[in-house]
């Protein structure tokens, strides 16, 4: 599930990914994988999962980011006990292939129980973004279920440091639901890069058509994309880009 590669280091690419704990019925931990080019092949000689908590608790959904001096962080979703979901971050070690000595999990963010991100919060990136002159960290992150409508994308302001203190800002709704004016349903999962132009763009999984995984006018997901920047009031605003099917 979720795979997400990164050059860490020169000629070194290190791929994260989840996978079932060998043995379990459905235990899913976070793997990583090394590789000399972009395009593999992708080894995990590693020997076991580089996140994986206690009991039957989860560990998925990996996203590596850099930092402002160039450090490199992993984000996941790293669950709790009694149904918490939580995104936390861990800063990476050299190339990657381990955390770095010293380091903890950190919370970021957790799912607001009884709220529009049950049945569960999960997919979640952190992106830094120009609030008015001054450069912050904000996690997006996907709650409800992907397979309907009910999907969509919430945030939390984490300020100038990438491992927070951060704000929840999404606590009653999501920042990004449904649009059907641009064939949008359920969107999640958001996924930061730069455009060319130096744009940062948002893209997100999707529905189509109305009803996620029933209807079956839906072969599968598709993606829409977004320009996100941070307006004068300090709320991120995304502006639709386009569709890819």
């Amino acid at each position: 599930w979720a795979p997400a590669a990164a050059q860490i280091g020169p000629s070194h690419w290190m791929l994260y990914y989840t996978a079932q704990v060998a043995g379990t019925e459905q235990k899913m931990c976070t793997y990583r994988a090394h590789a000399s080019n972009p395009h593999g092949p992708f080894i995990d000689d590693f020997g076991g999962p580089i996140v994986c908590p206690d009991s039957t608790l989860w560990a998925i959904d990996p996203y590596p980011v850099r930092d402002a001096h160039g450090d490199w962080h992993l984000l996941a979703r790293v669950d709790e006990p009694n149904g918490v979901n939580t995104i936390q971050i861990r800063k990476l070690g050299e190339y990657g292939q381990h955390f770095a000595a010293g380091s903890d999990w950190v919370t970021l963010t957790r799912i607001t129980k009884g709220g529009w991100e049950e049945p569960v919060m999960e997919n979640a990136s952190i992106v830094r973004l120009d609030a008015n002159g001054e450069k912050r960290w904000y996690v997006f992150y996907s709650g409800g279920s992907y397979r309907n409508n009910s999907y969509g994308v919430g945030y939390a302001d984490c300020g100038r440091n990438i491992d927070g203190p951060c704000v929840k800002k999404t606590i009653g709704a999501p920042w990004l639901s449904s649009q059907p004016a641009i064939h949008m349903y359920g969107p999640g999962t958001p996924t930061f890069y730069r455009d060319r132009h130096g744009h940062t763009i948002m893209a997100v999984n999707t529905w189509k058509f109305s009803g996620g995984e029933e209807n079956p006018r839906n072969h599968g997901q598709i993606m829409h994309e977004f320009e996100v920047h941070i307006a004068p009031n300090g709320k991120p605003v995304a502006t639709f880009v386009r569709m890819v099917e």
